[in-house]
């Protein structure tokens, strides 16, 4: 007898050790096109969002996500656009690495804080690549899933994270966005930039657990297999963002113009699971990637608008007390600039961003590299 799919009727394909459908039915399902349909990277594509400055009543809205094509997207509040969404695998063949780095000569360091450079109406039309974990939201642990704009204000260990305060800068559609789509253990779909280097390898040794990845037991061979599948990393990009939201006071802004978003994750291992060596060389790896997927971008946008040089704010992610962390970056971004290559590096003008607690320390590690120093 041909057995029949609860609900709907549809006949089920005789199972040849195929597994179960979604309603329990043994077998391969039918029509064939439900079964080859790919996990979709903005999994909800309309929400709320609610945020309201220190002392003061709320504001609300509502977004919705509009699909372009399979790598970009329109996000709108209330009919209107505030972002573009893009997630494009940064390309089709392997990267070539180089033994080394390249050096930094004409990156300057600024001092000064994220929110405010956002603000800046001088700073109208930058690419800012912020920190976050591999799903575009920087959360403080594996555990902990941020689901309101709300608990990042209120929660001061959270405002203190650079990447949450540059979260809160945005238009709060675009930020709450971010974190309803954050791909997380409890969501099958969502933004997560290795989603496809993860496919490629189908390994059980790694998983991934609210934007950190938990890597097994290492070896040469399993760091070469990830390495060389970097090139399908999807570096999240989000251009013509309205900074409208917060000021490190807590206050709504008055400053109205667009930037544009990367996101970069230095710690993607939960660090309770790290080996130093093994981690420590995957950890920069992927970070390269990221620095390199923005890098290019801007420097595809400085070709499309015919501008001089576009501006780009590089905030450093990570914990500054770290082991390693200023020369995980600093390395980090000298391969990067490694892979982009000299033509598109003369089409930016990039500047490292530090905070005053990180910023001594930092600035001579940077200076090896030939990075300027700008007060």
């Amino acid at each position: 007898r041909q057995r029949l799919r609860p609900g709907t009727g549809d006949p089920v394909m005789p199972c040849f050790a195929m597994g179960r459908d979604r309603n329990g039915v043994c077998g391969i399902p039918w029509p064939w096109k439900w079964w080859s349909q790919e996990p979709q990277l903005v999994q909800q594509r309309s929400g709320r969002w609610v945020l309201a400055a220190r002392g003061g009543s709320p504001r609300e809205g509502g977004y919705t996500f509009k699909k372009l094509d399979e790598d970009s997207g329109l996000l709108l509040d209330g009919g209107e656009e505030v972002a573009r969404v893009i997630c494009k695998s940064l390309s089709h063949e392997e990267l070539k690495w180089t033994k080394f780095g390249h050096d930094l000569t004409g990156v300057t360091i600024t001092k000064s804080e994220v929110m405010q450079e956002m603000q800046k109406a001088s700073n109208e039309g930058a690419y800012f690549v912020l920190p976050s974990q591999l799903n575009g939201v920087d959360a403080p642990s594996p555990e902990r899933v941020l689901k309101s704009l709300e608990e990042c204000k209120s929660d001061a260990m959270l405002f203190e994270r650079r990447g949450i305060r540059g979260h809160l800068a945005l238009h709060p559609a675009v930020s709450q966005f971010l974190l309803d789509n954050a791909r997380g253990t409890s969501r099958g779909c969502g933004l997560n930039s290795v989603g496809k280097v993860l496919e490629s390898i189908n390994s059980d040794r790694v998983e991934f657990q609210n934007g950190y990845l938990r890597v097994g037991p290492e070896s040469e061979e399993s760091l070469r297999v990830l390495v060389a599948n970097l090139h399908k990393t999807q570096p999240l990009i989000l251009e013509d963002v309205p900074v409208v939201g917060l000021q490190h006071s807590k206050l709504f802004t008055s400053s109205f113009h667009l930037v544009h978003l990367a996101f970069a994750s230095a710690c993607p291992l939960d660090q309770r699971h790290r080996s130093d060596n093994f981690h420590e060389e995957l950890s920069r790896s992927i970070l390269s990637v990221q620095y390199l997927g923005a890098l290019r971008r801007a420097a595809e946008k400085a070709a499309e608008n015919a501008r001089r040089k576009q501006k780009v704010f590089l905030v450093p992610p990570g914990d500054p007390g770290e082991q390693y962390f200023h020369s995980r970056i600093s390395e980090s971004m000298s391969r990067a600039v490694a892979l982009l290559g000299p033509e598109d590096f003369k089409k930016l003008e990039v500047h490292i961003l530090l905070e005053e607690s990180d910023f001594d320390e930092f600035c001579s590690e940077l200076m090896f590299y030939g990075v300027n120093l700008c007060s």
